[in-house]
This record gives C-alpha cells, sequence and structure tokens, in this order.
C-alpha cells in the first residue's frame, strides 16, 4: 500500500518496480499501463546512466550522453514525492518518463486495437 497519489515507483536498489494495489483496483487499465511504463522508464534511465558512468572521460562528452549525464545528476540530488511537488514534476528524469509512458501506452492500445 502506497499513499493514494503515489502509483507507483521503480527501486533501483532492488531492480524493482513496485505499483500502488489501488491503481490496479479502482483506475482505468491506461493509467495502470502509463505508471507501469512511467516506472519502466525509469529502469531503462538507470541503465543509462549505469552505461554513462562505464564509459572514458572522451565518451561520456559525446551528445549521446546528455540524458544519461542530466539523469546522473538529477538522481544524484532527487526530488521524490515528499519534496515540493513541482520540483518533483520538473525533473528532466520525470519528464522524459512521463512522455515515453503516454507514447508507450498509446503503441500498446495501437497494437491491442489491431
Amino acid at each position: 500500500e502506497l499513499e493514494p497519489s503515489n502509483f507507483g515507483y521503480y527501486s533501483e536498489t532492488e531492480h524493482r518496480i513496485v505499483l500502488n494495489s489501488d491503481i490496479l483496483n479502482n483506475k482505468t487499465s491506461r493509467e495502470a499501463l502509463e505508471t507501469l511504463c512511467h516506472e519502466m522508464y525509469h529502469c531503462y534511465q538507470h541503465r543509462l546512466v549505469d552505461l554513462y558512468l562505464d564509459v572514458d572521460e572522451e565518451t561520456s562528452a559525446l551528445m549521446i550522453f546528455r540524458s544519461p549525464r542530466m539523469y546522473y545528476r538529477e538522481f544524484a540530488a532527487y526530488a521524490g514525492k515528499d519534496s515540493e511537488y513541482l520540483d518533483y514534476y520538473m525533473q528532466y528524469c520525470e519528464e522524459d518518463a512521463r512522455k515515453y509512458a503516454e507514447m508507450a501506452a498509446n503503441g500498446y492500445e495501437w497494437k491491442i486495437g489491431e
């Protein structure tokens, strides 16, 4: 059981996604799907950071590592859901996860409709 405003989270230390039972029992399937996709994207972001930290300095300066570099900085000083809402909501990693979740959920819905 999580706070009602917390639909789920990704735990990097445990390598697992936790979903609030409320979202599975009382929200739409679309909301549950978007939450799962959002948290899956956080897992992906952490894997990108791992890759960023594993390359040499010259390689890590490449434009391809722009997002992982920003994720790394944000994860180091992450404004969690207990922080001010806008501090949490406006983080680059959260914006990216929201965008991905919407796009992925649209894709899954389209595939299901086919």
